[in-house]
């Protein structure tokens, strides 16, 4: 199945869970085929990502220093805290992209990614996340602090439960943060069950993945450390793969119920962002136009 069969799935109807599960397969395949670049970067990004997640949380500089280890491990352990703090920052910009890049692609739209637009919008994520995690950590030193963010915490999560279902918008489309909440809201109305409910599939799936690895290490019972190592990267590798389809499957689902949406409210040519060329057209003609008056004046 071809990206544009993709797309006119997307548009026919409201797809069920199964159908979902098997139109992000095909977008899958379909973006391996006809974007292999992208996918294999992403794919990329994806393993040293884990790796470096993975070894960071090994290498606790804290405990280290506190057991006495020695210099090296401590090095080794400050080198991967800013690994992982760099690819954390990294990461939310690469998620837009590949969230954008996946939703144009299908839509016919591909070169149309306003990079510049998409990096100030993650940028604006980065930093609220970033002064998020600086205060929830001087606020863990006190038993008061502490408490206060379990609270927070539980308003958050009930917040995002509530109104980010299908936030992806604010990577997708032309919208900034407070209209891509209000237009998650809108399209959550009704539609909640349709993330949700992959979204547990998927869950279900990784908490499964996880268990049978630690089960599988522990009955070889893997005393080669370089056998070890090669096992355990090729489950980071299988991970990774299915990160990548659970981000196109969350696009799949977001274009969906957005089409059935303004399917309901407004033309079909908006779909495609046929709106938006045309305005862009319609600026440059102007444009044009302009010139010609003032060269002429």
């Amino acid at each position: 199945m071809s990206l544009e069969n993709v797309r006119e799935k997307l548009m026919e109807k409201k797809l069920t869970t199964l159908e979902y599960f098997g139109v992000a397969f095909e977008a899958f395949k379909g973006f391996w085929k006809e974007n292999p670049v992208m996918m294999v970067s992403m794919f990329v990004f994806m393993v040293v990502s884990i790796v470096i997640g993975i070894v960071h949380s090994e290498l606790n500089e804290e405990f280290l220093v506190y057991y006495g280890a020695n210099e090296i491990m401590i090095l080794w352990a400050k080198i991967f805290n800013v690994l992982n703090a760099v690819a954390s920052t990294v990461s939310f910009f690469v998620t837009a992209y590949f969230f954008r890049k996946v939703a144009l692609m299908i839509e016919g739209n591909g070169k149309n990614m306003k990079l510049k637009e998409l990096f100030l919008k993650t940028l604006i994520l980065s930093v609220i996340f970033f002064v998020a995690g600086i205060i929830g950590n001087k606020m863990e030193n006190s038993i008061i602090g502490s408490i206060f963010l379990i609270i927070f915490s539980i308003v958050v999560l009930c917040v995002a439960l509530w109104a980010f279902w299908y936030f992806e918008a604010y990577y997708i489309r032309n919208f900034g943060l407070m209209e891509s909440i209000d237009y998650s809201l809108e399209l959550s109305d009704g539609n909640r069950i349709r993330k949700f409910l992959p979204g547990f599939f998927i869950a279900l799936g990784v908490l499964i993945f996880i268990i049978m690895t630690r089960i599988f290490f522990n009955v070889l019972n893997i005393e080669n450390f370089a056998a070890g190592l090669i096992i355990a990267f090729v489950f980071v590798m299988i991970f990774s793969l299915l990160a990548l389809y659970s981000q196109i499957l969350n696009t799949v689902i977001f274009l969906n119920v957005e089409y059935d949406y303004l399917g309901k409210n407004l033309n079909k040519e908006l779909k495609f962002g046929s709106e938006n060329k045309s305005n862009e057209n319609n600026q440059i003609l102007n444009d044009n136009e302009n010139k010609n008056k003032a060269d002429n004046g």
